[in-house]
């Protein structure tokens, strides 16, 4: 069995139709949760704009970046979980996969930071390297959020999972640039160009990326997969 592009966007395709208003809503709720952040983000720039201690919007400013990525990590993994449960059948209140995702978030930003970090170091070295380690560990978060793995228990399945089919990998992923890539940088640049308040223009365009990532990380999941079945039915 081999990793082939367009049988993978295909079926990545169909799950999207099934997810799209999961997809939407998530998009929509983390534009409103940003939407508070940048508003609480406004006032505090007021309130202190004259105060005699200028660290304390620098404080709250770290601390709303920060709440604004945990939003993020929680948002893909929801998107995960969601696409994993009606793929297999299983399902869960939405309280019970909250929990679950509360109680996976510093695994999952562990394993996160830590393939960024081999990752980066890999393309100090030369370039190669760091896409063979990008390629190797990219099943990585997919393991933590759907197995439930640590960081190291993660990357280490991600390895076994994917050593064999990195030039397809290569591939396919790049072939997945050509296709999403180009079209949403046109589509934003096209927008960017129309006489829109910078603050709508904005959202408009988290907006699209956050549709955009989830498409990805339903893609992601249709490569993960495909690959365990390729294990499954590899010769020994």
């Amino acid at each position: 069995m081999r990793l082939s592009f367009p049988p993978l966007f295909s079926e990545t395709l169909k799950i999207v139709n099934k997810h799209l208003l999961n997809i939407v809503g998530i998009a929509l709720s983390y534009i409103f949760f940003t939407f508070l952040i940048d508003t609480y983000l406004a006032y505090l720039a007021k309130v202190y704009a004259t105060a005699p201690n200028p660290g304390l919007l620098f404080i709250a400013t770290t601390i709303a970046s920060t709440l604004t990525g945990a939003l993020e990590i929680i948002a893909n993994a929801l998107m995960v979980i969601l696409v994993v449960q009606r793929e297999t059948g299983v399902s869960a209140s939405l309280p019970k996969i909250m929990q679950y995702i509360v109680s996976r978030f510093f695994p999952l930003l562990f394993t996160l930071g830590l393939v960024q970090l081999v990752t980066s170091i890999g393309f100090v070295f030369f370039i190669i390297p760091g896409i063979i380690f990008s390629l190797a560990y990219s099943q990585s978060s997919i393991f933590a959020i759907v197995e439930g793995d640590g960081a190291l228990t993660a990357m280490k399945k991600s390895w076994q999972l994917t050593k064999r089919s990195l030039i397809q990998l290569f591939i396919v992923y790049v072939l997945y640039c050509l296709v999403i890539f180009i079209p949403i940088f046109v589509f934003i640049l096209g927008f960017s160009m129309l006489k829109m308040p910078e603050v709508y223009l904005k959202y408009v365009i988290t907006f699209v990326l956050i549709m955009f990532l989830n498409f990805s990380l339903i893609f992601g999941y249709v490569v993960w997969k495909t690959l365990k079945l390729k294990q499954t039915y590899a010769p020994v």
